[in-house]
Parts: C-alpha cells; structure tokens; sequence
C-alpha cells in the first residue's frame, strides 16, 4: 500500500510541475514574412544620410544591396601629399531563393555603380552570394550583421540610432 501511495504521489508531483510550465503561446506573426518595398538598413548607418545607408530591399523576385563606404584617405609625408581616399558605392541586384521558414540564400545578377564610385571594380561584386536570416523587421547575416526594417524603426525603435 504505501508503494502505490508513494507513486500516486510522484504521479500528482510531475502532473503539477508540467501545469505549471510556461503556458505562454509566442506571437509569430511577424516571423518568417519579408516586406517588399521597404528598406531593411544596418544598424551602423541608420543614423546617415539616405544616399550613405547600407541596406537590402526586397521586391517579388529580386533583392536589392545598396553599399556605400567612404575611405578618407592618409597624409603620406614621403609623398608630401594626401593620398589613399576612395569612394565604394554600388547597388547590387539579386535573385533570391527562400529555402525555409526564415532562411534565404541570394545570388549576383547585377550592378549598378554609383558616379561618386572611384574604387569598385565589377569582379570584386560579381561573386556575390549569401545567406539571410530574416523576419518581417530584421534581417540578419551569418557573420552578425543586422539590418533593421525602416519601417519598424520609425514606429517602434523611434530612440535607436540618434
């Protein structure tokens, strides 16, 4: 008798413990969803001019990678002369492919070279490809790279970038 009573009791015990789990159900709705037309930027340009923004934009069927880096250059004295400065600036266009919940990978399919471009060179980019983590407001790469929908950052990030 008391073997059963002890393992009703343990019965009773583990049926509490799993009642008291996190019952919670998580809102995804915003997981797993791109936003056509609207710009997803890095959060280290946010806070630059439009024309200076790293960012993807995503339409039906291609991907948009817009680059801008500007280099300023150094003073070389042997030189007497101020040298090294250099201008990045292109946007990319790539075809697309969602290979699951949340997951892309995109190939180069063409660029553009902006006139203030004084560096890139049309094999650096060409190879193009990579691998996208995304939501309906962020977008993240393999390496740690985050871009944040425009959008979201208007309406719910108003503080984040100054």
């Amino acid at each position: 008798m008391k073997k059963t009573l002890s393992f009703l009791l343990v019965v009773c015990c583990l049926l509490a413990l799993c009642a008291c789990g996190d019952t919670r159900e998580q809102d995804t709705s915003n997981a797993n969803k791109l936003t056509y037309g609207v710009k997803y930027i890095s959060k280290a340009s946010v806070s630059l001019p439009e024309e200076q923004q790293i960012y993807y934009m995503f339409e039906e069927d291609e991907l948009l990678y817009h680059y801008f880096f500007e280099h300023e250059g150094y003073y070389d004295y042997s030189l007497d002369q101020y040298t090294g400065a250099y201008v990045k600036h292109y946007t990319l266009t790539c075809k697309y492919e969602i290979m699951d919940d949340g997951t892309l990978v995109y190939f180069f399919d063409g660029v553009e070279i902006h006139d203030d471009d004084t560096k890139t060179v049309d094999k650096d980019v060409s190879g193009t490809a990579g691998i996208l983590l995304f939501s309906k407001n962020v977008l993240t790469t393999p390496s740690g790279s985050i871009f944040i929908n425009e959008n979201y950052l208007d309406e719910e990030l108003g503080n984040f970038g100054g």
